[in-house]
C-alpha cells in the first residue's frame, strides 16, 4: 500500500513537471529558399517568428550557430537602423524566454527584450552585445522566469564606415509554459488511475 501511494506522488510530481515547462530551441534549421530571400514568417517547435517593423529580414543559409540564420543588412552609406521580430506560442499560451544568439559582422550589437502578456508589458530589457567580430554570442535574458504570450526582439545595426554589416540572430531558447488548469486536471487524472489500483489490489469492488 505504501509502496503504491508512494509511486502516486512521484507520477503527480514528474507529470506536474512535464506539462508544466516543455523546452524548445528555434534554430531556423527548416528554412526553405536561397540565401537573402525575404524572411515573412516562420514555424518552428510550436513557436511562430514573424517581422515587427524596421528594415527587412533576409535568410542566411550559409552562416549561423549552425547554419541558418535570420539577419539584415546595413549598406555602407547608410545611417544606424534597427529591425524587430515578434515571436509567439503557436497556441496562443505562455512561454518564458531564456536566451538568444547575436551576431554582427564589425560592431557592438544594440539589442532589446520586450514581452507581453495579454497586452501588458511584463518586462523591458536592452543591453548591448560587445562586438562578436563575426561571431554569435548568446545573449542571455535576465527576466528568464517570466512568462509571456508575445516576445519582441530588436536590434540595432549601428553606423560604419567600414562597409556592408549585416546583423542577425539564431537558437531562441523558449520554454512553453502549461496553464495550472491543465496541470491540476492531469493530476486529478493520474490519482484517479493509481485509485483504482489499490482498489483492484485491495480486493475492492468496483461499480459501474
Amino acid at each position: 500500500m505504501l509502496i503504491l501511494i508512494r509511486r502516486l506522488v512521484q507520477t503527480c510530481a514528474f507529470t506536474a513537471i512535464t506539462v508544466s515547462a516543455q523546452g524548445a530551441t528555434i534554430g531556423f534549421d527548416n528554412l526553405t529558399g536561397s540565401q537573402n530571400d525575404p524572411f515573412h514568417f516562420y514555424t518552428e517547435a510550436g513557436f511562430m517568428v514573424f517581422p515587427a517593423g524596421g528594415e527587412p529580414w533576409v535568410q542566411n543559409i550559409v552562416h549561423g550557430k549552425p547554419a541558418p540564420s535570420v539577419i539584415f543588412d546595413r549598406s555602407r552609406d547608410a545611417p544606424e537602423l534597427w529591425a524587430g521580430m515578434f515571436i509567439r506560442a503557436e497556441s496562443g499560451g505562455n512561454f518564458t524566454f531564456a536566451a538568444v544568439d547575436l551576431y554582427s559582422s564589425m560592431t557592438p550589437i544594440p539589442y532589446r527584450f520586450l514581452a507581453y502578456d495579454e497586452g501588458t508589458p511584463v518586462f523591458d530589457f536592452s543591453s548591448t552585445m560587445p562586438n562578436t567580430i563575426g561571431q554569435f554570442m548568446t545573449a542571455d535574458n535576465p527576466y528568464g522566469d517570466v512568462a509571456m504570450d508575445l516576445l519582441y526582439i530588436e536590434l540595432v545595426n549601428p553606423f560604419t564606415a567600414l562597409g556592408d554589416n549585416p546583423v542577425g540572430f539564431d537558437n531562441v531558447v523558449v520554454r512553453a509554459v502549461s496553464e495550472p488548469a491543465t496541470i491540476w486536471l492531469l493530476l486529478t487524472a493520474a490519482a484517479g488511475i493509481f485509485s483504482l489500483r489499490l482498489m483492484r489490489e485491495s480486493g475492492a469492488t468496483i461499480k459501474t
